[in-house]
């Protein structure tokens, strides 16, 4: 799990598709613009925009770490957490729509 699941964690907060990140945040600008709040909207895209520049970066350095190294020991726990965790994200992802209908009224 370790760096892919870092980095299907990262993407999902940066917000790019197809990630449960990019629709929650595609919904809640959306939101946001019918309700008139442009100036809020604008703020939020360049937010979005530097945060896939920051993410990325730590991408970039996880996947360039030195090989070779002795690996960390792992507890069964977090491991439990972090695949549940990513599940989840991958599940939200390619199905959001029972979590959308809680939503809409």
């Amino acid at each position: 799990l370790g760096s892919v699941g870092l980095t299907l964690f990262l993407l999902t907060l940066a917000g790019l598709p197809p990630t449960a990140g990019f629709f929650a945040k595609f919904y809640l600008l959306k939101l946001a613009f019918a309700a008139g709040y442009h100036g809020l909207v604008l703020i939020g895209l360049l937010t979005t925009v530097f945060s896939v520049f920051y993410y990325l970066r730590i991408v970039a350095l996880l996947f360039a770490a030195p090989v070779g190294e002795a690996p960390l020991p792992r507890a069964w726990q977090v491991m439990i957490v972090g695949w549940g965790a990513s599940v989840a994200i991958v599940a939200l992802s390619v199905y959001p729509e029972p979590l959308l209908a809680l939503f809409n009224p």
